[in-house]
């Protein structure tokens, strides 16, 4: 698919005929700065036709679930990179997952580059009857979440980990998020508006609210930086009762063949953040 330039319009030359002046010039040459393009290469033959859910997975631990869990069962479909001052950010990787679509953040994405991104796979998404479901997947450190009484989350180690989330005002009756927040599990709870949902999530969110399709953000909250099986049993519930992966049992997670090579990969990263 031929890329899209985006950046702000700006004509050199204003509407009433005169010429820009010099603060007018130096808008145009920030904007010029700031342009982008955006380059989707995907397979869209190979995507699954009306597939329950598009997911929508961050880096960490969320990534290396899914190459934990189904190393055997990606098919790798395609990816979406932005061209920005003569550099190619690699953004997101693409894959076809036993009826559903993953799209898993990839590299330097920016939040800058996210609408127009999903104003591109939206349209690719929509011809393959996609925009049944679109949950995103998060993990976020126990500090970086806010409670309504402005401290941080406490984390009962007895207890499984605390799942917050958000959704757009169009669950379905009958649909699979109202089935799934029926169940009222424990860990499960609304997000408060004190923290937010950004980057290509909080973008999608937003494409989804206004076109009236179910979605919904959920963040795993952990107390380590690190991918840990405590960290990725924490997605129990969002695999087996949001999606329907009954088999997938991550209490048994440290006996998965890419257990240990994907954790020394996703931590060697993490490590390189927080060290």
């Amino acid at each position: 698919m031929e890329g899209t330039l985006y950046m702000e319009e700006k004509d050199r030359e204003r509407t009433d005929g005169k010429e820009m002046d010099s603060e007018e010039e130096l808008e145009l040459k920030d904007a010029e700065k700031e342009a982008f393009e955006v380059k989707v290469d995907i397979e869209a033959a190979k995507l699954p036709e009306e597939p329950s859910f598009v997911v929508i997975s961050s880096q960490g631990c969320s990534e290396a679930l899914f190459k934990i869990a189904f190393d055997q069962d990606l098919v790798e479909v395609g990816k979406v990179q932005v061209e920005q001052k003569e550099k190619t950010h690699d953004c997101l990787k693409v894959f076809a997952l036993k009826g559903l679509i993953l799209i898993q953040v990839d590299g330097s994405l920016q939040s800058s580059f996210c609408p127009a991104i999903v104003e591109q796979l939206w349209a690719i998404l929509k011809a393959k009857k996609a925009l049944n479901c679109i949950v995103g997947f998060q993990t976020l450190y126990k500090t970086m979440y806010t409670t309504g009484e402005g401290g941080h989350l406490q984390i009962d180690q007895e207890q499984p980990l605390p799942i917050k989330y958000i959704t757009t005002s169009f669950a379905k009756e009958g649909g699979t998020l109202k089935k799934f927040f029926g169940l009222k599990l424990s860990q499960v709870a609304l997000d408060n508006q004190f923290n937010f949902v950004g980057g290509l999530m909080g973008a999608f969110l937003v494409q989804s609210e206004m076109e009236g399709v179910e979605a919904a953000a959920f963040k795993v909250i952990v107390d380590e930086h690190r991918v840990t099986s405590e960290s990725l049993r924490g997605y129990q519930p969002l695999l087996q009762h949001l999606l329907g992966f009954k088999s997938v049992n991550l209490d048994e997670v440290h006996q998965f063949r890419q257990f240990r090579p994907v954790l020394k990969e996703m931590n060697a990263k993490a490590n390189s953040i927080f060290n």
